[in-house]
């Protein structure tokens, strides 16, 4: 719902009838395993903790990677690093609320064959660029569909079975 006011009293008005709003929203994340060890997907504890809670909060700088999930070596010194404890990048903290897991979606298939994946909410408690895209890709679950951030792999498979040509972030 979307509520435009036209004066500041119709503001006040609207503003003390809704209460206190904040935007969610709901992402498909790519649970499949990788062995890396690269600073990026490491960024903190709490987001590798992800695969089992059902409720987590990430606070974790956000640096610049590369498409690879490694940082960006142009930044990597003024950004101190890039893994836990991590005092560069901008501070970012994000909370994520597990739905559902999907095992072995499309099954029936053998091209539809795809890695679990994980329905979550994300709410941004701060409001940095890609930032769910991120927080997520840090905890080893990259959005489904995100071709920057995304496993290739898996997004070409969601595109050729599924017809999904834009990322699963809503």
């Amino acid at each position: 719902v979307v509520l435009f006011a036209l004066d500041r009293s119709s503001k006040a008005t609207l503003q003390a009838a809704w209460g206190e709003t904040s935007k969610r929203y709901v992402a498909l994340a790519d649970n499949q395993e990788e062995a890396s060890s690269s600073a990026a997907e490491k960024q903190s504890s709490e987001a590798t903790a992800a695969a089992s809670d059902v409720t987590w909060l990430v606070d974790a700088p956000l640096v610049d990677i590369n498409h690879d999930g490694k940082q960006k070596e142009k930044n990597a010194k003024k950004q101190k690093g890039g893994g836990p404890g991590n005092k560069g990048g901008k501070r970012a903290q994000t909370t994520f609320v597990k739905l559902a897991t999907l095992t072995n979606p499309g099954a029936a298939s053998e091209a539809a064959h795809c890695p679990p994946l994980t329905l979550v909410v994300a709410k941004l408690h701060t409001g940095r660029t890609h930032q769910i895209r991120r927080h997520l890709l840090g905890g080893g679950t990259p959005i489904v569909g995100d071709g920057h951030y995304g496993r290739a792999k898996t997004n070409k498979r969601f595109k050729g079975v599924y017809g999904l040509d834009r990322m699963f972030l809503h």
